[in-house]
């Protein structure tokens, strides 16, 4: 008896196979892996449903990764179907370790829709998320979704990326020190005779790098503990609490901010501005005479960028109304010394108002116009005169 019935059974299998594959025209276990990324695409978000559940890990890792494309217009919609279909947690775990932030989120926005009671999809989803998927998450999710992860708080998945997050941040902190001593050095050590706006610039971006840095971290730290909150851990709250404390002192206090307007600039930013002050005075000799004050006429302070003679200001184009070097003075046979003084003066003069009609008056506008060399002039000079 036994026998006939494992025959009924095995006929009635290979007949629902045989039905299944008439209906849909798919057999995935036949199909090699182009020709499964070509069927997914072609499939209803309807027909991947139904046919959801047959995937193996290998073909459901693939569609989960075809979908992240989103070259197809329905994209969101089958991963939500696929999960949807899914009634067990393996599967589940497999989808989540394939799938990425902006995926996961489109889960969130639709976890009503699939889960119930007594399968919650998500918590699986988390086991196989790979970590760096869910720093993202932390850092990129819209508030109004992680109000949807915060009803996760209870569940040991969630709890334990939280506890990932908190080991990571460890490391992060002193990578993110140990690189800003670093960069203290090189602004103490900067080459001031040598410096252009590329490599003003240059450092000016690694302090931004390292700003931003530190706010997306805050950023993920204030998600997390939004989530902390919700959970049964204080320890995890503790940890993630101290670790804000430390970064926000960090960011503030260290790497600071760059001037704005009537605001100085601070940290870092006002580091490296004083080292390159030094290039007109040296704040650590007071008693040193050739140190210029910021309401010093601007001519003055273009002796440190060795620029002394009428020549060197008709050659950076302080003088644009000179055509010819020759006019720079006049001819001693037809006049005399006083004369030629008193025009070599009037030109002075000339490029001195030429420098303020710039708007560049005093050593402090050199400054505030990050104007540190002769070859930062010049290209002040070719950017307003032309």
């Amino acid at each position: 008896m036994k026998i006939i019935y494992t025959g009924i059974f095995l006929r009635y299998k290979g007949f629902r196979e045989k039905l299944e594959l008439i209906m849909t025209g798919i057999n995935f276990q036949t199909l090699n892996t182009e020709e499964f990324k070509k069927k997914c695409r072609s499939l209803s978000t309807k027909e991947l449903g139904a046919q959801a559940k047959k995937l193996t890990d290998e073909q459901l890792t693939l569609l989960t990764q075809i979908l992240a494309i989103g070259e197809d217009p329905q994209h969101e919609n089958k991963l939500i179907t696929t999960v949807s279909a899914m009634d067990n947690r393996s599967s589940l775990e497999v989808l989540g370790k394939a799938i990425n932030a902006k995926q996961f989120f489109s889960l969130l926005k639709a976890k009503k829709s699939f889960d119930n009671s007594t399968f919650h999809k998500i918590p699986p989803l988390l086991v196989g998320m790979e970590f760096n998927v869910f720093t993202d998450v932390i850092l990129e999710i819209p508030q109004q979704l992680l109000s949807v992860l915060q009803e996760e708080g209870c569940t040991e998945p969630l709890q334990h990326q939280l506890t990932l997050f908190c080991h990571e941040l460890v490391q992060e902190l002193d990578l993110f020190s140990k690189n800003l001593i670093q960069l203290e050095k090189h602004i103490d050590s900067f080459d001031t005779r040598n410096i252009n706006h590329q490599n003003m610039l240059s450092t000016h971006q690694e302090i931004k790098k390292w700003a931003e840095f530190a706010n997306a971290n805050l950023k993920r730290i204030n998600n997390a503990l939004a989530i902390a909150w919700n959970t049964s851990r204080p320890d995890i709250i503790d940890r993630l609490s101290f670790q804000k404390e430390s970064w926000l002192k960090y960011n503030t206090l260290v790497v600071g901010f760059p001037r704005e307007y009537d605001k100085p600039a601070s940290g870092l930013y006002a580091r490296f501005e004083s080292r390159l002050d030094t290039i007109f005075s040296n704040p650590d000799d007071p008693n040193d005479i050739e140190a210029l004050q910021d309401e010093e006429p601007a001519l003055e302070a273009l002796v440190k960028f060795s620029l002394w003679y009428l020549h060197d200001y008709w050659e950076i184009g302080l003088l644009p109304n000179i055509k010819d070097i020759s006019e720079l003075d006049l001819d001693p046979v037809d006049h005399s010394d006083r004369e030629r003084a008193d025009y070599r003066s009037k030109l002075f003069n000339q490029a001195q108002a030429n420098l303020e009609e710039l708007g560049l008056k005093s050593v402090k506008d050199l400054k505030s116009k990050k104007i540190y060399s002769k070859e930062m002039l010049q290209e002040f000079l070719d950017t307003h005169t032309h």
